[in-house]
């Protein structure tokens, strides 16, 4: 697959058996720790080439496809989320990377999290994008929409995953909705029986339990990302993990849902980049809200995050 890109390469790993694989660009001059990117669901290690042009010359950038993505091995029926925080550990050592700037992406965020609670002092930043706990409401939605997709039934499976991914209400401004309605509904009505079984790996991932952690994460700066009409990590819920974060910022980027990094990609790429290089967020007047919402370690309960509504892609 051509990219025209001559610093990226790709390659595979194993973890416990299980393959996967990532995508690098190296940056010839970087001004901070590489880039590593956890996508969403549905994605993979190529869905982000969209951001070379925005952060190749800041520093080096790693796409991952962790075991359990759409396009690596399926994770076992239980503990998923664990073997995915495994196998990043696995890959950062690999790589060699001593520290490095963390960003998951949806259903990249659990990975991420619990790599930056875990290993505090190997994540330089950690930005979580369109993340919060997965809520019952639509674990719910997601268990109706897998029967739908394993019978192979793109077109209803498509309508419903839009649905839950997207903010179609037509009072609410969302910018490009209808470009990335018509994109994204296309490739979803016509998953080719190949890549089905990759599809079924990721869905039944998002049906797993335990997405967060007790305990939050202490010693990391970290960014809370979130689009305002997000109807999948809401608000409200992007809000709730930030406050679990030590000293964790809070920031949204206005007439945007959960395909932020679609809808309005420019502001979403310079936000993450402005905060990966400790560049003040404050000077993004596209910005609908920044604030530190995180609380002292000390103030922070042992109980896990209880929310009553939003999940990810």
């Amino acid at each position: 697959m051509g990219t025209g890109n001559p610093r990226e390469q790709v390659e595979e790993l194993d973890y416990k058996g299980l393959a996967f694989s990532y995508r690098m660009v190296e940056c010839e001059a970087p001004v901070t720790e590489p880039f590593v990117v956890l996508s969403g669901a549905y994605q993979d290690k190529f869905s982000y080439r969209r951001f070379d042009k925005y952060w190749q010359d800041t520093a080096t950038i790693v796409c991952v496809d962790l075991p359990g993505s759409r396009t690596a091995d399926p994770v076992p029926a239980e503990g998923g989320y664990d073997i995915q925080t495994e196998a990043l550990a696995h890959l950062i050592d690999e790589l060699g990377l001593s520290r490095v700037n963390l960003l998951g992406i949806s259903n990249g965020f659990p990975a991420a999290y619990r790599y930056a609670q875990q290993s505090p002092s190997r994540v330089s930043r950690l930005a979580l994008a369109g993340a919060a706990d997965w809520p019952p409401r639509n674990r719910e939605r997601m268990t109706q929409l897998y029967p739908v997709l394993a019978a192979g039934r793109f077109p209803e499976f498509a309508e419903g995953a839009l649905d839950l991914l997207m903010c179609l209400d037509p009072a609410v401004t969302v910018r490009n909705r209808e470009i990335v309605h018509r994109a994204l509904n296309s490739r979803f009505s016509t998953v080719e029986e190949a890549d089905l079984p990759g599809y079924l790996n990721v869905s039944h991932l998002l049906l797993q339990d335990g997405v967060v952690l007790p305990g939050g994460i202490s010693g990391v700066p970290s960014l809370c990302l979130v689009g305002e009409h997000d109807t999948f990590a809401t608000m409200e819920g992007a809000r709730a993990l930030a406050a679990e974060i030590e000293g964790a910022l809070f920031a949204v980027i206005p007439e945007a849902d959960h395909l932020v990094f679609l809808g309005r990609a420019a502001e979403w790429a310079e936000t993450i980049a402005r905060f990966f290089t400790d560049r003040p967020l404050e000077e993004l007047d596209f910005l609908a809200s920044l604030e530190t919402l995180g609380r002292p370690a000390a103030d922070r309960g042992s109980s896990s995050i209880s929310l009553e509504g939003s999940l990810h892609v």
